[in-house]
């Protein structure tokens, strides 16, 4: 299963595809852009959240949240800030402390989000660690 959301092409940095990819033990969520933009990355508790910021992005289709409940992702959601300076948010819903890891590929962003809880002694090694409740 393939969840995807596609906004129309417009002027300025857009956000043009949102898909949550599940494999066998992990979600790769991949965000594809009109240019290459570096987002910041944040995690958060209450509930666990990986937030993923794009300064200056817009997503043109009225967002629509995207149901994964694989490996541990339970949805990913968009949402746009319209004040000054504009920018659009991904919030991707995790039920526990998880390995991740981000790659930034010119107009694409990918983040990976492995099944293993931290606990579990995965052997994984993200170049980040979700841990619910602490900022990055």
């Amino acid at each position: 299963m393939i969840a995807s959301a596609v906004s129309a092409f417009g002027t300025g940095t857009e956000i043009t595809n949102v898909r949550a990819v599940p494999e066998k033990n992990e979600v790769r969520i991949e965000i594809e852009l009109t240019t290459q933009v570096t987002p910041t990355i944040k995690v958060v508790g209450n509930p666990c959240r990986f937030i993923i910021d794009f300064p200056n992005v817009s997503f043109k289709e009225p967002p629509r949240p995207m149901r994964v409940n694989k490996n541990g992702v339970n949805e990913v959601r968009v949402s746009e800030n319209h004040g000054n300076p504009l920018s659009t948010r991904l919030i991707v819903g995790i039920d526990s402390v998880r390995p991740f890891g981000t790659r930034n590929l010119g107009k694409q962003v990918c983040t990976e989000h492995s099944s293993a809880s931290i606990d579990s002694g995965s052997n994984r090694r993200p170049s980040k660690f979700a841990e619910c409740g602490r900022n990055e």
